[in-house]
Formats: C-alpha cells, structure tokens, sequence
C-alpha cells in the first residue's frame, strides 16, 4: 500500500475494509460494513428464538470466518454487541474457526455440538457456505436443524436453499453484484 500511494497511484480497495490507522494509504473504501452484518445477524438471532418459541434465553455457539481478518472481527463484534443490547438472555457459549469453508465448519461445529448437544438452541454462522457445514454437523449428531435457530451471511445459494427448505432460518445481506458496482463506480 506504501509503495503504491507513493507512486500516486489511486487505490481503491474493496470487500474487507483494512484497519483504518491505513486509511491514508487509500482512497476510498467500498464494501460491507460487516459490524452492521453482525447487528443483523444478532436481530435474526432474537426474532427466531421468539418464533421459534425459546423466548429470550439460550445457548447459541458461533462458527466465524479466519480469525483476524476484518470480516471475522466485525461481524463477531457487531453479533455480540447486538446481542449484549437487545437479547442479553442469548448467550454465546463458543466459538470455533471455520475458515470461510464447509468442511472446516462442519468440523468446527462438530466439536461445538460435541461440547453443548441439546442445550444449543442456536448457531451463527459468518457465512452461509459455512452454516451448510453446521446443518451437516448437527444431522450427524442427531440434532434437527430445522428446530434451530440458524443464521448465516452472504445470501448466498447455500443459505437461500437451506431456507427454503426449512433448516436455515435466516441469513444476511451482502452482495457481491452491489460491491461490484460500488467499486467499478469509485474507479
């Protein structure tokens, strides 16, 4: 980023927004405001376990993206503080890595369902490819997704087909035809 804001070039960077103290080596950012997915994340997360007859209370585990990267830590942010706000009574009990992978997740929430069992009664996944992996992993523990409360991110087909089908309940906005278009306009 230094060598490229030295020679003047514009910079444009998109998707994962940087830790800001490198905001001078950039000149616009366009993308998601992953705290915000979380937030979202986090009122789906409440407005199931109110549907779905749970109340105000329970145990929910998470399955988030690779650690460290911007996505990972806002959308982690943006769910607890949401949560913290409006759904104290939610708890979250843990969290595994799943890598931005379905097979990571899977095994991933394998170990979280190995830990809790039955007393989850909810699962956020950072990505819906992800939660595919989650509804594996509690189908090979014996639990029904369907009677879960399952929220991914993205809006990607995985997460579209699992809702229609009744094992997902909910997932995020993000899409990638917007960031495109934001980010072709900021060239």
């Amino acid at each position: 980023l230094r060598k490229i804001k030295s020679a003047g070039i514009p910079l444009v960077v998109t998707n994962s927004l940087p830790d800001m103290k490198y905001s001078k080596f950039w000149d616009v950012y366009t993308g998601p405001n992953d705290k915000a997915s979380g937030g979202s994340a986090s009122k789906a997360m409440e407005q199931g376990f109110k549907e779905k007859g749970y109340g105000e209370a329970g145990d929910v585990f998470l399955v988030v993206g690779v650690p460290g990267t911007p996505p990972q830590i806002g959308r982690e942010e943006g769910f607890k503080q949401g949560l913290a706000a409006d759904a104290p009574g939610i708890q979250i009990k843990g969290a595994q890595p799943g890598n931005w992978d379905q097979t990571k997740a899977s095994e991933a929430a394998s170990a979280l369902f190995t830990q809790f069992g039955t007393k989850v009664k909810g699962v956020y996944a950072q990505a819906d490819n992800m939660m595919a992996g989650v509804i594996v992993a509690a189908q090979r523990a014996g639990i029904d997704p369907s009677k879960l409360v399952l929220v991914g991110s993205n809006c990607s087909i995985e997460g579209v087909t699992a809702i229609e089908s009744g094992t997902q309940y909910a997932t995020v906005l993000q899409s990638p035809v917007q960031d495109g278009e934001y980010a072709a306009q900021a060239v």
